[in-house]
């Protein structure tokens, strides 16, 4: 959840403007609210960087968010070869199960996709607790975005960052959502981890 704003001033300079909550909720009443968030995305020799505007829930109200728990897995034979994704979303004591498949992937993409799957589920901002196996998942959404924003989607080998439509579209979720991204060890038994598996791998054996 964004609880200030920030903006690019000059090539090389960062400033944080803190404690501009309150005043923008007085000033944008009711169920969202407007935050702007400056950042120098793809244009290294910019003096400003690009705003991107977006409405948020107000923070006083994310206590009367509604809490979701979502669980995602992966899976793919041959890496790349045919996958499967499955997924699991609990809210107030009921359990929705999706699963998807494709004929030609790799185990990163469905990983990817069983978050971006169960996250449009949500019609409306959520405080969600996301649980995956996938380090890949956790790590680019709590460590490596960040970076690919700012020198626009190039990653550390200055290569185009893979799976960019799925990051990008994980990206505007978590700006819409307050997501804990938690990562757990895959086939150690937690039970909606080990449920996520087989339901990725029995979409697959359907393919």
């Amino acid at each position: 959840m964004c609880k200030h704003l920030r903006y690019i001033f000059g090539k090389n300079s960062t400033k944080t403007i803190l404690s501009y909550s309150n005043q923008i909720n007085q000033l944008f009443k009711g169920k969202y609210f407007l935050i702007a968030v400056a950042r120098n995305v793809g244009y290294p020799n910019a003096v400003f960087g690009r705003i991107n505007i977006y409405f948020y829930p107000p923070i006083h109200s994310i206590s009367r968010m509604k809490k979701v728990q979502i669980f995602t897995d992966g899976c793919c034979k041959g890496n790349p070869g045919p996958g499967g994704w499955g997924c699991i979303i609990k809210f107030e004591g009921q359990v929705r199960e999706l699963t998807g498949t494709s004929a030609s992937t790799t185990n990163n993409i469905m990983e990817l996709t069983a978050a971006v799957a169960a996250l449009e589920q949500l019609k409306e901002p959520c405080v969600v607790e996301l649980t995956t196996d996938s380090q890949y998942l956790v790590k680019g959404m709590t460590k490596w975005v960040d970076g690919w924003v700012r020198k626009g989607w190039i990653n550390s080998s200055r290569e185009p960052v893979k799976n960019q439509s799925l990051w990008k579209a994980l990206l505007k979720m978590s700006e819409m959502h307050n997501i804990s991204w938690v990562w757990v060890k895959g086939h150690s038994g937690h039970p909606e981890n080990e449920r996520c598996d087989h339901l990725a791998n029995q979409a697959l054996e359907k393919l």
